[in-house]
């Protein structure tokens, strides 16, 4: 016996489709017999077990199979994916195939969804850290996120240590301004610029500025001197004070100004000394201020709390025979 295979265009009767293979099979007397091929009939053919038919195609060309599962019933396909649900937090592991996109966090019991900050920030994830010590950044449980660190936070970002760093703040803070110029001061000079606390906001000292000519140049003590009451009576005058910000708020510091020595406060202490060179107004010696900086080493500004405490720069109780001075203060009110 012997099989051919042949290649025949495709026939069409009435309800009969014969495509373009057949195989054939040949007795050894050379008779052939017809074994099956591919056709399509409007309905198939029913069949008794160990019975046999023709392979049949839909219109389309298509092989058409029917796969029994038994007892005559259908088989379906296993796609190994549960149904469809909601994407859920907390997700016990292998419960669920997820469908779709998302980023998961595995805490060694459940893998849990990684957040974007409720919705609010889509390009952000947002991922609570551990308040233990062990990885490679720690944070203490009331840190709320990596780029806000609180003073003494205990933070550690690999062998650098910043517990004792804290970011500046005050830039955002309501500013004011004020200088005197020309201030002459008065013989023995004590206290001869104060600024004074506020009876109902915080003030901070951020900066302050002294400079001038004299008669005679030369090399001045100049203190800064904290003070628990303020000073009362000499000369004074109450200078202006100017708003960083017009939409600021009036300043509620006092600041002045003396050209007569007044009665002076409670000494606290002297928070700075100094001598500032003084030259003539046509000295060759150029003018440079002398400037008192709280900020430019994160250090605390001098806070003075209440209208009891002053800040005061103090001469020393020397004469600056035709002083005249330039003083500008800056601070912030919260």
């Amino acid at each position: 016996m012997r099989s051919i295979w042949r290649e025949l265009a495709p026939i069409f009767l009435a309800n009969l489709l014969v495509l373009s293979v057949l195989i054939l099979t040949g007795a050894v007397d050379g008779s052939v017999r017809y074994i099956g091929g591919m056709l399509y009939k409007a309905a198939p053919s029913t069949l008794a077990d160990g019975e046999r038919d023709e392979f049949r195609c839909t219109n389309a060309g298509l092989l058409r199979v029917a796969v029994d599962g038994g007892s005559g019933s259908s088989v379906t396909a296993d796609t190994e994916l549960s149904a469809a649900a909601s994407l859920v937090n907390n997700t016990a592991t292998g419960s669920r195939t997820v469908l779709g996109a998302a980023m998961l966090a595995f805490d060694g019991n459940t893998l849990d969804l990684v957040t974007n900050g409720n919705g609010t920030a889509a390009t952000a994830a947002r991922v609570t850290l551990a308040s233990d010590s062990t990885g490679v950044i720690a944070l203490t449980t009331s840190t709320a996120s990596i780029g806000k660190l609180a003073a003494n936070s205990g933070v550690d970002i690999g062998d650098v240590d910043v517990t004792s760093i804290t970011a500046p703040t005050d830039a955002t803070k309501t500013t004011y301004h004020c200088a005197t110029i020309a201030l002459a001061p008065a013989a023995s000079a004590t206290d001869i610029f104060t600024i004074t606390g506020s009876g109902t906001k915080t003030v901070k000292v951020r900066r302050l500025q002294i400079g001038g000519i004299a008669t005679s140049a030369g090399a001045y003590t100049v203190a800064l001197l904290l003070r628990s009451t303020a000073d009362s009576g000499g000369t004074s005058t109450n200078e202006v004070e100017v708003k960083g910000d017009s939409t600021n708020a009036a300043a509620t510091a006092t600041v002045l100004s003396y050209t007569a020595n007044p009665t002076t406060g409670t000494l606290v202490g002297a928070i700075r000394a100094q001598r500032i060179t003084v030259t003539t107004a046509v000295g060759a010696i150029p003018i440079v201020p002398t400037v008192f900086d709280f900020t430019n080493v994160n250090d605390q500004a001098v806070t003075l709390r209440g209208t009891s405490e002053v800040l005061a720069v103090n001469l020393n109780a020397v004469t600056m025979t035709g002083g005249s001075l330039d003083i500008y203060v800056e601070w912030t009110e919260e």
